[in-house]
């Protein structure tokens, strides 16, 4: 699926807390982004993948959203941040990414669902996600931002012998 003359960096953030999700929908939209930011890579380059946790500064409420909770100011959140090295969005299509069966791709190639559909995912998990030029231009930037199960950040576990060991995800599988 990557071309040959493409590269997908990972860069995980450091005691992420954790979120608990359904593990097979977040997966759908990080392969959704991950698909388009390919897409939109014709002459290759690298897709970075990064993490972090932080407290939002304000409260996040879209203008057509669906769910009653939102997230507020000083609440903890896991933020996945996927840039890619296209071409970046055109500024007319800005404000209609998310919108049902719009797309940019030739007649054939899609259907116009996929940000539609992860969008949905996203609100139905609390969180919200974004699509934007990177503000230091040449891409695109897909943000995925979930609630934490808590508002205060993990320490470190700590094992005999003193050597530190992190949570291999911070994503917890919601059972249903």
């Amino acid at each position: 699926m990557v071309p040959h003359n493409a590269r997908i960096e990972f860069e995980p953030g450091d005691h992420l807390p954790t979120v608990t999700v359904d593990k097979v929908k977040i997966e759908q939209v990080l392969v959704n982004a991950l698909q388009n930011a390919i897409h939109e890579m014709k002459n290759g380059g690298t897709i970075r993948i990064f993490t972090h946790s932080e407290l939002l500064q304000a409260s996040m409420r879209d203008a057509g959203e669906r769910v009653a909770d939102t997230l507020l100011p000083n609440d903890r959140v896991v933020v996945i941040q996927i840039d890619d090295e296209g071409p970046g969005i055109a500024a007319e299509n800005e404000d209609r990414l998310f919108d049902p069966f719009f797309t940019t791709k030739p007649t054939g190639a899609g259907t116009g669902l996929g940000l539609s559909v992860a969008r949905n995912i996203v609100e139905l998990h609390g969180g919200r996600v974004s699509l934007a030029n990177r503000p230091e231009g040449g891409g695109a930037r897909f943000t995925l931002i979930l609630p934490a199960e808590t508002n205060e950040p993990p320490a470190p576990v700590v094992a005999s012998g003193s050597e530190v060991k992190q949570p291999v995800s911070p994503l917890e599988t919601k059972e249903n």
